[in-house]
């Protein structure tokens, strides 16, 4: 078997998807598929998980993709033992069609170890509090505007809750993240990526013309209090957006030989109490002429 196709509109009543043992080179997913609400009506067998989308035991996999409008009522995602697999797309928020996967409390893949692309669009889990890579092979990770801002800590398939953290990824070219994505996590780490190039928070923080926070437009990383990114020997480019990281107190950026822009938006950093730029040579242009904090920095340098 090659592919699966899954056309527009299929199984709309679905609240489980398993795919497991199989040996196809795609699965093709359709608009409007699988996003029925849960149900115990005609069901045949007990021991099937509802709202659960289980994809494993696939060798020959190598691209997911996903769009939006498809699986909107499940709860739990299973991406594991995928050898092959090399990308995974999944669609946002888009016009009239919602996120999938909205009610997801958590996104892990475990045994995708050449897992090279993962792209995930606004709202893709919503509530999701772990996310999880085990790729060393990952080069682009790009996540959408509103994922992640669930309060729940705990993974069924591994991973580590409330944390974001990328390291030893030899081939990481890119990291960016959405607004108010990541809303509880408490760990932003990028550490020994030696081809990360790009590394971008976007601002987080809308106002009203009255001058109150929207309401879905939460703070990202409101739990972090230490950002460490380290030994990134290609970075040529970071930015944090206005309102990204607002209890952080300290900023460790070390060994970023290359960099060539470091922007602090506005607001940024509303807690920073300690700023420390350190590396061996200096090809850096620290953009602050957006930033007003309230706070005292401190900076140590041995550039």
């Amino acid at each position: 078997m090659n592919t699966i196709v899954f056309q527009d509109h299929s199984f709309s009543n679905t609240h489980t998807l398993i795919l497991e043992n199989l040996s196809v080179k795609s699965i093709e997913i359709g608009i409007d598929c699988f996003n029925g609400n849960s149900s115990y009506e005609g069901r045949r067998l007990d021991s099937i998980v509802m709202n659960k989308l289980s994809l494993k035991n696939n060798g020959l996999l190598q691209e997911l993709k996903i769009p939006s409008g498809s699986f909107s009522s499940y709860k739990e995602i299973e991406i594991s033992n995928l050898m092959n697999l090399k990308r995974i797309e999944i669609e946002g928020e888009k016009e009239s069609k919602s996120a999938p996967f909205q009610p997801s409390s958590s996104f892990v893949t475990n045994g995708t170890p050449n897992l090279e692309v993962m792209k995930l669009g606004s709202k893709v889990c919503g509530s999701g509090s772990v996310f999880s890579i085990d790729s060393s092979m990952i080069k682009e990770v790009e996540i959408g505007d509103g994922c992640f801002q669930g309060k729940e800590r705990d993974s069924k398939y591994g991973g580590l809750a409330h944390h974001l953290s990328m390291v030893n990824k030899p081939e990481l070219i890119s990291t960016k993240i959405g607004k108010s994505s990541f809303v509880y996590f408490d760990t932003y780490n990028l550490k020994n990526n030696p081809k990360q190039l790009i590394a971008s928070v976007s601002s987080s923080k809308s106002w009203s013309s009255f001058g109150r926070r929207l309401e879905e437009d939460l703070p990202s990383f409101s739990g972090v209090k230490e950002i460490v990114m380290s030994n990134l020997t290609s970075l040529e480019e970071t930015s944090f957006g206005k309102g990204s990281f607002p209890n952080v107190t300290v900023i460790n950026l070390i060994d970023l030989p290359v960099v060539k822009n470091i922007t602090l938006e506005e607001g940024s950093f509303g807690k920073t109490e300690e700023l420390i730029l350190m590396s061996d040579r200096c090809y850096t242009d620290l953009d602050r002429k957006s930033t007003r904090q309230n706070s005292s920095h401190h900076t140590e340098s041995g550039m």
